[in-house]
């Protein structure tokens, strides 16, 4: 695993565990590392600020680091793909399936 993703966390145990050997969690995790978005430090301050009102259950520890539970593993995969995008027309928040940035 690349540095500069293992320091964005606490602990990456339980995200490890949850990803195992399921193929479609391995693919995300090789979207997430080929977006890099945790290597932008305004991401990552972003969502840290909005993470909530996205209905994204992540915790952060004291240093600002992304603690992984059992329970928010899926949350941490969404918000890293930037999977986690509001309505400005109606306001509601979806899950996409795929980010592809429009002009």
């Amino acid at each position: 695993m690349e540095n500069e993703f293992i320091q964005i966390f606490a602990n990456l145990t339980p995200l490890t565990t949850f990803v195992g050997s399921n193929k479609i969690h391995l693919r995300r995790m090789c979207s997430i590392r080929q977006k890099g978005h945790y290597k932008d430090q305004t991401f990552i301050s972003r969502l840290r600020q909005h993470h909530a009102a996205h209905g994204l259950s992540l915790q952060f520890d004291q240093n600002g680091l992304i603690v992984c539970t059992p329970d928010n593993c899926r949350d941490v995969i969404t918000a890293l793909l930037d999977h986690r995008l509001a309505s400005a027309f109606s306001e509601n928040v979806y899950d996409v399936p795929d980010a592809t940035k429009v002009a």
